[in-house]
């Protein structure tokens, strides 16, 4: 179950994971912390966002293997009417738009083949739909790079990526997306956030702020 508080976070907030340090002090009443004691991850969200916790049955990326578990997964909306739809308008290829900023945070069991094989190429294709560092030919013009950051902690694995996407007769649309993974635990993790470009320049310090904020802890 995801937990929410607004007090006492730092206390059980561990290593940072996404780089960048925390913005504004621990406890502040306009943050709320959502977390998963179990898994050892946790995360801050704007207190005027709403968090939706999912079954973890629902909302799987179709393109994940079978033997890969969705084992927790929250979505958070700023919009003034927040909805589950507006969330997985982020999902589509290409993006459905979106004026709001919108964002995803699941974890994955993965096992087997799948598990041996991750890469930060197949980690972000697996979930992004395509890998925005190597892109097709085809859609090459469609995508482009903001920014990108390799990272690497205490046997995690992986990168985050701010990337432009292209949906003709739309507006462009920006998502920053982190995806790490640790073989040893069999764990897969990713969090996407994203809107139209123009409001992920209206709200990018706040974006910035969420991405920095989550943290695994080992």
């Amino acid at each position: 179950m995801a937990r929410r508080r607004t007090v006492g976070a730092c206390a059980v907030i561990g290593a940072l994971i996404a780089a960048g340090p925390l913005v504004g002090a621990c406890g502040e009443s306009k943050w709320h912390y959502v977390d998963n004691g179990k898994e050892n991850t946790y995360i801050r969200v704007p207190n005027g966002w709403k968090v939706f916790t999912i079954d973890s049955r629902a909302g799987r990326p179709a393109s994940l293997p079978d033997s890969v578990e969705s084992v927790w997964h929250i979505a958070f909306d700023a919009s003034a009417k927040p909805s589950l739809k507006n969330v997985t308008a982020l999902d589509a290829l290409p993006p459905a738009s979106v004026d709001k900023p919108v964002g995803q945070l699941e974890i994955f069991q993965v096992t087997g083949t799948f598990n041996q094989e991750l890469s930060l190429t197949t980690a972000r294709s697996s979930v992004l739909g395509i890998d925005p560092i190597v892109v097709p030919d085809d859609v090459k013009d469609l995508v482009e790079i903001d920014k990108y950051t390799p990272l690497a902690h205490d046997g995690l694995q992986g990168s985050r990526v701010v990337y432009n996407l292209h949906n003709e007769g739309e507006p462009w649309q920006t998502v920053d997306a982190t995806t790490l993974f640790d073989q040893s635990r069999n764990r897969f993790y990713v969090l996407r956030i994203g809107c139209t470009s123009e409001c992920f320049k209206q709200n990018q310090k706040a974006i910035n702020d969420i991405a920095t904020s989550w943290k695994v802890v080992k």
